[in-house]
């Protein structure tokens, strides 16, 4: 499943969670193999960034980094509200249920991973790809689900209860509780993240350019467009005053609409990763089929 062009453009608030993340985690590990107890502060800060074991690590960390799409879907300035609102509910999640029922916490940004997963990604990100394996029928979102199941089982049950509370805080951000969904950074965050975070590094091109990922529904209306565009174009030309169709008037129309794709095609493909130039011209030979070019990019 593709998430977008490599590398952290149009998301500077996901690369400032992820390299906190990886370096606190590292910094956590070194002062544990030289047997150190660590300072109060740096207990503080590893317990919301920092991974404990190096497969937690591995799988977390590639999540949030797939998940980099939200943010270069929704902009810094939202989606970086959504992780402050999301993850201060799974921490108070979190501490409820060690104060009910004894219950201990995991280390890590468990609760932004599952936060995504149950808000955004479930909802937000249709499937591209079918298979079966083994008689079972799956798509291409089965590996994103497949990395959460690992990291929830990873060290329970404080894992578990990480995953449960970020589960929990992401359907309450879905469902709008307290207009949560109406948040956003101030400015001056976000061009902080940009000018610091977002320069470490970066490579060429636009720091902030925002890429729409299509939804379920929209897939289904482009095709709908595509099916109705295909009849009127298959449906030939009008008959001259003598009565006579015009010679080759309908194969004109039809090379004439197939010369050019539709924007909403071309911004789809972009999307999901692929060159603007690259995803026109695939649309071109494919008829502005989205599918169809799909297949032929990749």
């Amino acid at each position: 499943m593709n998430a977008g062009p490599s590398g952290f453009r149009g998301a500077p608030v996901t690369k400032g969670l992820l390299l906190g993340t990886i370096s606190s985690s590292v910094i956590l590990q070194a002062i544990k193999a030289a047997r150190r107890r660590p300072p109060l502060l740096v207990s503080l800060f590893s317990h919301a960034y920092a991974f404990r074991a190096p497969g937690e690590l591995l799988f977390g960390a590639s999540l949030l980094y797939f998940y980099r799409v939200f943010e270069r879907q929704w902009g810094s300035s939202r989606y970086g509200a959504f992780l402050v609102a999301t993850c201060g509910l799974a921490y108070a999640f979190e501490a409820a249920a060690s104060a009910a029922f004894g219950l201990p916490s995991s280390s890590g940004p468990f609760p932004l991973v599952f936060a995504n997963l149950a808000a955004n990604f479930v909802l937000l990100v249709p499937p591209l790809h079918r298979f079966t394996v083994f008689g079972l029928k799956m798509t291409d979102k089965a590996f994103i689900y497949l990395a959460s199941l690992q990291l929830l089982v990873s060290s329970p049950p404080a894992s578990l209860v990480a995953g449960a509370s970020g589960l929990l805080a992401g359907l309450l951000y879905r469902s709008n509780f307290l207009g949560l969904q109406r948040l956003r950074l101030p400015a001056a965050v976000v061009d902080l993240f940009s000018a610091t975070v977002g320069r470490v590094l970066s490579g060429p091109g636009p720091q902030q350019q925002v890429f729409v990922t299509p939804t379920a529904a929209q897939l289904q209306a482009q095709q709908a467009q595509q099916h109705a565009a295909e009849a009127a174009a298959f449906g030939g030309g009008r008959p001259a005053a003598g009565g006579a169709a015009p010679r080759g008037g309908g194969a004109t129309r039809r090379a004439a609409a197939a010369a050019e794709p539709s924007p909403e095609a071309v911004q789809q493909l972009v999307a999901m990763g692929f060159d603007q130039g690259q995803a026109a011209a695939a649309l071109r030979q494919t008829g502005n089929n989205v599918e169809a070019a799909l297949q032929y990019l990749l």
